[in-house]
């Protein structure tokens, strides 16, 4: 009679081997970095990058020098509810930032203009975002917006080198979380905020490296009230 074996299949060559089920993740897209997200980088497009909108809290546009319109810009913004973050430093021909800027003041606590020199002024729906924290300008600014105060949250203003400017808004002095104003290369400046000195959080001001140009011809009535451990330079 015939071996038992003699009609079973033959074993699998040594070098063959069954494949196994894929797992369910292996092809499975990684999950988007939970703290920051880079989107528009020199030219690109942040549809090309398709992040997830809700994990997007940081946006880098640093030296993006084609990006020239505040609509384009406007329509990168309306994409990203979540921003707390946006840079846009370097952008050399950016004109401007989008009224919808506003939308943002949930969330939104810095804010990077710096070297944005083709930016003249700033629109009025800045002074929404209540939520700000860190706010740097650019060099090109011919005025600022009357309602600056209104920055409730803010703690640090750069806003070195308006040479154009001759006096800060008169709600600056309601700026009573700010901390830190960094004001100096104002050669044109004449006059401060009478509140300016009496700033409850206030500790360091700088006001140096002015040219001559136009002396101050007065110091705020506050000055009396400097904080012990404010800096003044």
């Amino acid at each position: 009679p015939p071996h038992p074996s003699a009609h079973a299949p033959p074993p699998p060559h040594p070098h063959c081997s069954v494949p196994h089920p894929p797992h369910p993740s292996a092809h499975a897209p990684p999950p988007p970095h939970p703290q920051v997200a880079e989107a528009l980088t020199k030219g690109g497009s942040i549809n090309g990058c398709r992040p997830d909108a809700e994990c997007v809290i940081s946006l880098d546009l640093r030296n993006n020098f084609p990006l020239r319109s505040a609509n384009v810009l406007a329509k990168v913004l309306t994409q990203l509810p979540a921003l707390r973050s946006l840079n846009c430093s370097g952008c050399l021909s950016l004109q401007g930032l989008p009224p919808l800027i506003a939308d943002l003041s949930p969330t939104l606590t810095e804010l990077d203009l710096h070297g944005c020199g083709s930016m003249a002024y700033l629109p009025e729906a800045i002074t929404a975002l209540t939520t700000l924290t860190t706010l740097s300008l650019g060099s090109g600014l011919k005025a600022l917006p009357p309602d600056l105060g209104r920055l409730a949250s803010l703690r640090v203003l750069h806003a070195a080198n308006l040479c154009v400017l001759e006096r800060l808004p008169p709600t600056f002095a309601h700026l009573t979380s700010l901390e830190e104003a960094h004001l100096s290369g104002w050669s044109s400046l004449r006059e401060l905020p009478d509140d300016l000195f009496g700033l409850p959080r206030l500790r360091l001001l700088a006001l140096g490296c002015r040219p001559q140009r136009a002396p101050l011809t007065a110091l705020p009535a506050t000055i009396g009230r400097l904080a012990p451990t404010l800096e003044v330079g």
